[in-house]
């Protein structure tokens, strides 16, 4: 026998499906639902929760109904104040929060025994017998509806008989839940299309909004008048819109606005050109968001800003020209000095070779240290624009410790000297051989701490000392010296970019101011930091320290210096309009054993080997005429003899623009001038030992 009539259960979940459908009014549907299942099971009161969870992942419970069972004035009043806006069951030891933790029906027929049951308030009504069931909308657990005190008790088969008003119970929950979120959405889009629009007439940016169901497209007054037009004479279409866009930039345009449609880009950017009424071209950054989709994910509307930036990019634009300007500049610059400085430093390479009295070795150690000094300076220069544009890389290869000091010394000792100034290196055991890390950067560094001691230091003695931390892996270096000093308030000055101390140290001692800036920016692209302490008239002191680690190479295989002749019957054809720089670069190669053509220009050069061959090439780039990335494309493609010839380039010019058109145009390697003989020979081992050479007729 049923317990629970079918037709009046029916008669229920259709009117309270209907109060839902007409109104979507919780306390009366919920109100009704509570009703009902309480007459339908002879229950003397109850309530219909739906269930949330905390931030804990505890679950509990909000009513949407509860029957007022207030036993007092206060409890009355509480209840009239707060059950239409849900009350809130978080205490899970009790019988209904079991039914919350299992997610299974709770029946109870003798609460006062029952373990689960978690007591009553003085004075609240007797509780005879308690069902909690739990309903769920799919796999979702929506809520549970718990009812209490009926006569005879609860069953399985009262159970059974409630699951299709449990059901009803988690449709309407789930669509109220549904509705409370699109009508919550809705409300919140009207907000923030009003603080939008406010914002956006303050910051007097051009707005859209655009409806994708409808196709139709609403601008404001300061979108048709950056285009320069008033609002009422424009057609709100896209159309028009689309009309006004260039047609070079509209399909990168689409593309980006559909990506962000279809849900692939979080927001919608895209820059491009578009028509002003004068016929001007403005270039307009537009942005954009989908601010409604359906049900399905489709984007409904999307709302978006357009702003000129035409004068920004205008700027940019010759920002960029400026900066190729500058970039040829230091070009040009580094040409200019370096190709000199070639010919200087190339035949003091080559005076060393002679045999020379005391007095003119003590002349040559002069010039060698002035013009490697000059260099230094060409050097600081090319590298503080290349930090300036980011190119400027820090390598890390495996490099001895001891080759950088005896360059050092070799670069400072005869200075020191004729100054009568001390100069020492301490290099401390704990420095290992061979050490990973960039040596060229380290040596820059050396130099310029080295050489501004030496400039401010007039008697005493400069002492270089180097020590390592093994536990941290650090390169620490300490240069101290006995100069002038440097004032306490204008000890960080020193460190910024052509600025020195003051005019009178500048016009006293010289200089660029360009070293301790560029020693900074060095040492940090290393991952390091610099310091200094100072006193005026007792000296400085300059600390550093560089991230290393230690190498596990043995050896840096090196072909010793005085071994002069290496290359014995090699050919190479050397290509240089530079006279000097013509008999440095024959000289040099020809002491090592080599056999030497040179030609002066690009165009002899593409007819000599139309006829000839050679082992290798050094081909200068810059030269009037062909320059030598032409004159290298020329030889190349000229015949299969000379496709695998390997040319190396030489110039002056060192900026990376110079080495990346090198390779490019098919060299196997560069060679930046001024070069020394034992940069040739590392370049014709290279190639020797890659078997690139071609032969010679």
């Amino acid at each position: 026998m049923a317990y629970i009539e079918s037709e009046r259960m029916l008669e229920a979940i259709t009117k309270a499906l209907s109060l839902y459908i007409e109104n979507h009014s919780t306390k009366e549907v919920f109100g009704h639902l509570l009703d009902s299942i309480l007459d339908l099971s002879g229950s003397e009161y109850g309530f219909i929760g739906q269930t949330f969870y905390d931030d804990k992942g505890k679950p509990y419970l909000k009513t949407h109904a509860i029957t007022d069972i207030s036993w007092d004035s206060e409890t009355r009043s509480f209840f009239k104040e707060n059950a239409p806006a849900g009350l809130e069951f978080r205490n899970l030891e009790t019988l209904f929060g079991a039914a919350l933790k299992s997610e299974t029906p709770v029946i109870s027929n003798s609460p006062g025994i029952d373990p689960r049951a978690g007591g009553l308030p003085p004075g609240h009504p007797d509780l005879n017998s308690f069902l909690g069931l739990p309903f769920f909308h799919g796999n979702r657990f929506s809520g549970i509806i718990g009812i209490a005190n009926r006569v005879g008790g609860y069953n399985e088969k009262i159970v059974m008989e409630l699951r299709p008003y449990l059901t009803a119970c988690a449709q309407i929950v789930s669509s109220w839940e549904d509705y409370c979120g699109r009508k919550k959405a809705r409300i919140e889009l009207a907000n923030e299309k009003t603080r939008i629009d406010l914002v956006i007439d303050g910051t007097r940016l051009g707005f859209w909004d655009w409806d994708l169901i409808n196709n139709k497209i609403v601008f404001n007054e300061m979108w048709a008048e950056m285009l320069g037009y008033k609002i009422e004479e424009i057609d709100l279409s896209i159309k028009f819109w689309r009309d006004q866009i260039h047609r070079d930039d509209i399909e990168k345009l689409e593309l980006e606005l559909n990506e962000h449609i279809n849900g692939r880009t979080e927001y919608y950017e895209n820059t491009h050109r578009m028509k002003h009424k004068n016929g001007e071209w403005l270039y307009i950054l537009d942005k954009g968001k989908v601010v409604e989709r359906d049900d399905y994910g489709n984007a409904v509307r999307i709302m978006g800003t357009h702003t000129n930036i035409t004068n920004e990019k205008k700027s940019e634009k010759l920002a960029i020209k400026s900066s190729k300007a500058k970039t040829e500049f230091l070009s040009n610059m580094s040409h200019e000095i370096r190709t000199p400085l070639n010919g200087v430093i190339g035949n003091i390479q080559l005076l060393e070779e002679t045999k020379t009295t005391d007095e003119q070795e003590a002349l040559i150690q002069n010039l060698r240290h002035s013009s490697s000094l000059l260099l230094n300076i060409v050097d600081d220069i090319l590298d503080v624009n290349k930090i300036g544009m980011g190119k400027l890389k820090i390598e890390t290869i495996s490099f001895s410790v001891e080759d950088i000091v005896r360059t050092i010394k070799s670069n400072f000792s005869s200075c020191f000297k004729t100054k009568k100034v001390n100069f020492e290196i301490i290099m401390h055991k704990s420095v290992p051989r061979f050490l990973l890390g960039d040596p060229k950067r380290l040596g820059q560094v050396l130099m310029n701490l080295v050489g501004n001691a030496l400039k401010f230091t007039e008697e005493g003695s400069v002492e270089v000392y180097l020590d390592y931390d093994s536990l941290n892996s650090n390169l620490l270096i300490s240069i101290s010296d006995t100069g002038i000093g440097i004032e306490k308030n204008k000890i960080q000055r020193i460190f910024e970019y052509f600025t020195q101390e003051d005019e009178s140290i500048t016009r006293k001692f010289g200089g660029s101011g360009l070293g301790l800036s560029l020693c900074r920016k060095l040492v940090e692209m290393m991952g390091g930091d610099i310091s200094v302490e100072s006193q005026t008239e007792i000296g400085s002191c300059f600390k550093a320290r560089i991230p290393m680690g230690r190498s596990q190479c043995q050896s840096i295989k090196e072909v010793k210096p005085e071994v002069t002749r290496y290359f014995e019957g090699i050919k190479v054809v050397v290509v240089e309009d530079n006279i000097v720089n013509q008999i440095v670069a024959r000289k040099m190669l020809e002491n090592i054993g080599c056999s030497v053509i040179v030609i002066g220009n690009g165009e002899k050069a593409i007819e000599y080997f139309r006829n000839y061959t050679a082992d290798v090439v050094f081909m200068d780039l810059h030269m009037p005429g062909i320059d030598g990335v032409e004159t290298t494309k020329g030889i190349l493609s000229l015949k299969e003899s000379t496709q695998a010839l390997p040319i190396v380039g030489l110039s002056a010019d060192v900026l990376s623009e110079s080495r990346e058109a090198c390779f490019k145009a098919g060299m196997v390697d560069f060679l930046s001038k001024p070069f020394c003989k034992k940069s040739l020979v590392k370049i014709l081992n290279k190639i020797s030992q890659k078997r690139l050479f071609v032969g010679t007729d």
